[in-house]
C-alpha cells in the first residue's frame, strides 16, 4: 500500500489552482476596464450553461475536440504554451507603454490595442488548456476522471472561440466589457471545476486506503493482537478525510491532503512494528498467510463454515455462533466484536466485516465487496464488489 499518486496529483491540483499564468494579465485587465463599470453590465443571454443545452453543433464539436485532447502530448504542448505566453507579455508590455505615452489621445486606437490585449489573452488560455490536458494524459488518474476533465475543458476552449468572435465583433468600450465579463465567469466555474473533480478523486484514492489500513487493523485482531493504538491512528485518518471531504474545490484541500498523507505513514509503519513484533514471537507465519483468507464487508447476510485458525465477525445486526468457539465477544460504541476459532459454523443478518484464516467457504447474500487468498502460495486477490449472492471457497485444497 502506497501513496506515490499522490506526487502527480498534488503537481494537477497546483496546475488547476494556484498555477495561473494568466491572473497577473487579468489583473492588467481590470487596470485597463475599472471593475465598477464590469459590474454593471447587464448578464448576457445565452450563458454558458444555455450554450451547452440549446446547442447540438456545438455538442459535436466538443465531443471530436474531447477526442483531440486525448491524443496531445506535454512536449508538443509545451512549446506552443511557451509562444502564446511570450506573445500575451509583448502585447501587454506594448499597452502599457503606449497607455503611458498617449493617455487621453486616439480613443479609437485605444480600443482596438484593447481588442487585441484580450485576444491574444485568450489564445494563450487556450495554449494553456491544451498544456494542462497532455499533463493530465500522463497522470495516473481514473479513466473516468480523465474523460470529466477533458470534457469540461473541450468546453471552455469551444466557448473561448466564441469569445474570440465577440471580441472582434465589438463595436464599443461597453460590448467589450461585457465579453470580458463573461470571460471571468467562465474561467471562476473552470477553475473551481477541475479543482473539484482533482480533489473528489484524491478522497475516493484516500478511503480505498483507508479500507485497506482497516482491513490489516481487522486481520491483526482477529488473532488477539492489541490494536488499540492503530485504533486511534484509524479514527484521526477518518476524521481527516472528512476534513478533505469538506475542503474539496478550496485552496485549503492541498494542506489537508499532507495531514493525511503524514497519517497514513504513521500508521503504516505501527503496522509494519506490529508484524515486526509479531514474526519474532511467531516465526515467518504471521497475519494468516500460511493459509487461506477470507475479507467481506456485507451489507445483508452471511453464512462462514470450515475450520479456521482465527475469525473476526465486526458490525451491526445479529450473529449465531457456536458459544465453545467464541474466544471473545464484546460490544464498543454500538458495534459488535466477535473473535472466534475452530471448526464451526457461524451466520448473521445486518452490516458486517468479516474475516476469516483457514479453510473454508463464505456466502454472502446483499451488497458489499470482498477479497481472497486462496491458498498459501497464491497472494491475495483484488477487491471486487458485489450485489446479489456470492460464494467464496478458500484455503488448502487437499
Amino acid at each position: 500500500m502506497r501513496v506515490g499518486w499522490l506526487v502527480p496529483l498534488l503537481i494537477l491540483c497546483i496546475a488547476a489552482s494556484a498555477a495561473q499564468p494568466w491572473s497577473k494579465g487579468m489583473d492588467g485587465a481590470e487596470n485597463a476596464i475599472p471593475s465598477s463599470e464590469v459590474e454593471n453590465v447587464d448578464e448576457r443571454s445565452g450563458g454558458f450553461e444555455s450554450f451547452k443545452e440549446n446547442s447540438t453543433d456545438v455538442r459535436k464539436d466538443i465531443e471530436e475536440r474531447v477526442k483531440e485532447f486525448r491524443k496531445l502530448k506535454r512536449s508538443e504542448t509545451k512549446e506552443k504554451w511557451e509562444k502564446a505566453k511570450e506573445e500575451y507579455s509583448e502585447v501587454s508590455k506594448n499597452m502599457r507603454e503606449w497607455a503611458k505615452e498617449k493617455a487621453g489621445e486616439m480613443k479609437e486606437k485605444a480600443f482596438e490595442i484593447r481588442k487585441q490585449y484580450y485576444l491574444t489573452w485568450v489564445v494563450m488560455v487556450e495554449k494553456w488548456i491544451e498544456k494542462l490536458q497532455a499533463e493530465i494524459n500522463e497522470l495516473s488518474l481514473a479513466s473516468d476522471v480523465k474523460e470529466e476533465i477533458a470534457e469540461r475543458l473541450a468546453e471552455t476552449f469551444e466557448k473561448l472561440e466564441e469569445f474570440k468572435s465577440e471580441i472582434n465583433e465589438s463595436d464599443s468600450p461597453e460590448d467589450l466589457r461585457g465579453v470580458v465579463a463573461e470571460i471571468r465567469e467562465v474561467w471562476k466555474d473552470l477553475r473551481y471545476e477541475l479543482r473539484a473533480s482533482v480533489h473528489s478523486y484524491a478522497v475516493e484514492k484516500f478511503r480505498h486506503l483507508y479500507e485497506r489500513l482497516e482491513q490489516v487493523r481487522d486481520r491483526l485482531e482477529a488473532q488477539s493482537v492489541d490494536t488499540s493504538e492503530l485504533d486511534v491512528m484509524l479514527s484521526d485518518i477518518n476524521d481527516t478525510i472528512g476534513d478533505l471531504e469538506k475542503a474539496v474545490g478550496t485552496p485549503e484541500f492541498e494542506g489537508k491532503v499532507k495531514e493525511a498523507k503524514d497519517l497514513f505513514a504513521e500508521a503504516f509503519e505501527k503496522v509494519k512494528e506490529i508484524v515486526r513484533e509479531r514474526e519474532e514471537i511467531l516465526g515467518a507465519k504471521v497475519l494468516g498467510y500460511e493459509s487461506g483468507i477470507a475479507y467481506a464487508k456485507v451489507k445483508g447476510s452471511f453464512t462462514l463454515s470450515g475450520n479456521f485458525s482465527h475469525v473476526l465477525i465486526k458490525g451491526e445486526g445479529n450473529v449465531i455462533l457456536p458459544k465453545e468457539n467464541i474466544v471473545t465477544k464484546v460490544e464498543r460504541d454500538g458495534e459488535l466484536h466477535i473473535v472466534a476459532r475452530g471448526q464451526l459454523t457461524a451466520s448473521g443478518d445486518g452490516e458486517f466485516r468479516i474475516i476469516a484464516i483457514g479453510k473454508g467457504t463464505l456466502d454472502l447474500s446483499g451488497e458489499g465487496y470482498y477479497r481472497v487468498k486462496l491458498s498459501p502460495k497464491e497472494p491475495m486477490g483484488n477487491e471486487t464488489e458485489f450485489s446479489g449472492n456470492e460464494s467464496l471457497q478458500f484455503g488448502v485444497i487437499e
